[in-house]
C-alpha cells in the first residue's frame, strides 16, 4: 500500500469554513490539503520562486573565482633539472555597475514570488470550496436517507393496514373499494422503497466525491 500524506495545519483561508462546519469537516479539509496535487504544486512553485530571489540577490554580491594548476616543464638539453611547480590565482569581481541588470533580475524574481503566493491562495480557496460543497452534499444526502427511511416505515405500516382491511372487506374511505385502497398502498410502498434506494445511491456517490 502507498504511503498516505499526513494532514498538515489548515491554511488561514480555511479557518472560517472550519469554524462554520465543525470538526468533522476539519478532518476532511485537512485530507484535501494533504492529497490534492494542486496544493503540492502551488507550494513547490512558491519554494522555487524563493530560490530564484536568493540567486538574484547573489548576483549583486562580490564573487571570488579561484583557479590552480600544476606546471611541468621538461628540459630538452638536460643541463638543468625539470621544473615542477603549482600555480594558482584568485579573481574578485565586484558588480559596481551592470546597467541595472542585477536589480532587474531581483525585481523579476520578487514578482514571480508574489504571483506564486497569489496562485497558492487561489488554489487553497478553490480546494476549500470543493471540500465544502462535497461535505454539504454528503450531509444533505444523509438527511434524505432519514426522510426516505421514515417514509418507508410509514408506507409499510399503511400497506399492512390496507391488507387487514382488504381481508375484512372494509375501506377507510367511503366509496373506495378495499382492493383499490390496497393497490394504492402497494404503489405508495413501491415508491417509498425506490426513494430509499435512490437516497442511498446519492449518499454513496456524494461520499465518494468527498
Amino acid at each position: 500500500e502507498g504511503a498516505v500524506a499526513k494532514p498538515g495545519p489548515l491554511p488561514e483561508n480555511a479557518i472560517q469554513s472550519e469554524g462554520n462546519l465543525g470538526s468533522e469537516f476539519t478532518a476532511d479539509l485537512q485530507e484535501a490539503f494533504a492529497k490534492r496535487p494542486e496544493i503540492t504544486e502551488s507550494t513547490a512553485v512558491i519554494e522555487a520562486a524563493k530560490k530564484g530571489i536568493t540567486l538574484a540577490r547573489r548576483s549583486l554580491m562580490p564573487q571570488m573565482n579561484l583557479s590552480w594548476g600544476y606546471l611541468y616543464a621538461p628540459n630538452a638539453g638536460g643541463s638543468t633539472p625539470l621544473i615542477h611547480t603549482w600555480e594558482g590565482q584568485a579573481i574578485l569581481s565586484v558588480p559596481f555597475f551592470d546597467g541595472g541588470l542585477s536589480r532587474g533580475r531581483r525585481q523579476e524574481a520578487q514578482g514571480y514570488l508574489a504571483a506564486a503566493q497569489v496562485g497558492k491562495r487561489q488554489t487553497v480557496d478553490q480546494v476549500t470550496l470543493d471540500a465544502e460543497q462535497a461535505y454539504l452534499s454528503v450531509n444533505e444526502a444523509r438527511l434524505r436517507i432519514d426522510v426516505a427511511n421514515q417514509s418507508l416505515t410509514q408506507a409499510n405500516a399503511a400497506f399492512d393496514l390496507a391488507k387487514v382491511r382488504y381481508k375484512a372487506g372494509v375501506s377507510s374511505r367511503a366509496g373506495i373499494s378495499p382492493l383499490l385502497e390496497l393497490s394504492d398502498a402497494q404503489s405508495a410502498l413501491t415508491l417509498a422503497e425506490t426513494n430509499q434506494v435512490n437516497a442511498l445511491y446519492d449518499y454513496n456517490s456524494a461520499n465518494a466525491r468527498l
